[in-house]
């Protein structure tokens, strides 16, 4: 117990300090705590100190900690539920472009993850099946994770303007066939209780989401301790699950940077031509692009459901959490900077769209 104590503090503490940090650095507090996840495990902490780390996360049995992730990924999946706005669905403004671009974004990175995926199996995933693994990268190249990006469009403002809109509403769509995606990978596998229990907390939380009173309750009381303790534990519980170090030499690195160029030029490239064949320009098209390479929370969650599902070996695991860390990074610097001249003017059309709403 006070091995699992100190983890709590420790993991906590430096969930803090991260998201202090990524807000002074411009960046969502969530994705400070994604970064302070893998700091935490052997890929810095394990190698920079690897007493402390011994001391702190290797000095007691490790079951204690990872029923806590669990039971904080179903309170974490239960709040996503209730942060999936379905009527982002039915909007009927741009749905040519949400359409477009939830397909492109679907399926090109799809294609590209399949290929890749079936191709580097017997190199990068020795041991499982070359179809199941290639169909496991294809959808955490396909996954764009709503609660995150939408954070950061509410952080910035920009969650009600038209690109607001389109984003959450082609993201919505996306988190959804990743889901269904990820149902039907796992029925390579033997023991797929886990997804379903994930997929349970997630539906039972939908199915609250019109509850405004205990959506409202459960902002107040339940969602700063899962954003204080649960998220931070979850984002730990992956970092110490992945190894950079276990990238070992030249070849491993370029099969990462292989991974990391294709998922995010995939999504992006694909989205910014939907969006420019819908009649987006340029800024606009690009910023779209970013937002929807945003993986987030979901991709990791489906990246630990894989590799407990053997469908997903520890290399590759590792080099797909690093794509969606990076990937997730980037969003907020990309935004603002095809945004620059845009957040203004999309500013004053969100405050002046709520005027009229409020007259």
């Amino acid at each position: 117990m006070p091995t699992v104590l100190l983890q709590v503090a420790v993991i906590v503490a430096a969930g803090w300090l991260a998201a202090r940090l990524a807000g002074r650095c411009g960046l969502s507090p969530a994705v400070g705590q994604m970064v302070m996840g893998l700091l935490l495990g052997p890929s810095l902490l394990g190698w920079l100190a690897p007493e402390a780390f011994a001391f702190v996360f290797e000095s007691g049995p490790a079951e204690p900690l990872a029923w806590l992730s669990r039971i904080g990924l179903m309170l974490l999946m239960f709040q996503v539920g209730l942060e999936f706005d379905l009527s982002h669905l039915a909007h009927a403004r741009n749905q040519r472009t949400v359409i477009a671009v939830s397909v492109a974004a679907l399926a090109v990175p799809f294609v590209l993850g399949l290929a890749f995926g079936r191709a580097t199996a017997p190199i990068l995933s020795p041991g499982i099946d070359p179809m199941a693994a290639a169909l496991f990268v294809a959808t955490a190249f396909s996954i764009t994770a709503l609660p995150v990006l939408g954070r950061i469009l509410k952080e910035l403002n920009i969650h009600r303007t038209e690109l607001g809109v389109m984003a959450i509403s082609a993201a919505a769509i996306n988190d959804v066939a990743g889901w269904i995606m990820l149902a039907v990978v796992s029925a390579f596998s033997s023991s797929p209780f886990g997804l379903v229990a994930i997929l349970g907390a997630f539906g039972l939380g939908v199915a609250f989401q019109r509850r405004h009173r205990f959506v409202a309750a459960w902002d107040t009381r339940m969602g700063p301790l899962v954003a204080a303790l649960f998220l931070p534990l979850y984002f730990t519980y992956t970092g110490l699950r992945t190894d950079v170090g276990s990238l070992d030499g030249f070849a491993a690195w370029a099969w990462c940077a292989a991974v990391l160029a294709l998922a995010v030029t995939g999504k992006f490239g694909a989205t910014y031509l939907a969006a420019r064949g819908s009649g987006l320009a340029h800024a606009p098209a690009a910023a779209l692009g970013a937002m929807m390479n945003t993986r987030g929370l979901v991709e990791l969650v489906v990246l630990n459901v894989g590799l407990d599902l053997g469908l997903v070996s520890k290399p590759m695991f590792t080099m797909l959490v690093l794509m969606a860390v990076v990937s997730t990074v980037l969003t907020t610097p990309l935004l603002r900077h095809w945004l620059a001249g845009l957040l203004r003017p999309l500013h004053a059309a969100s405050a002046t769209v709520s005027d009229a709403h409020s007259c």
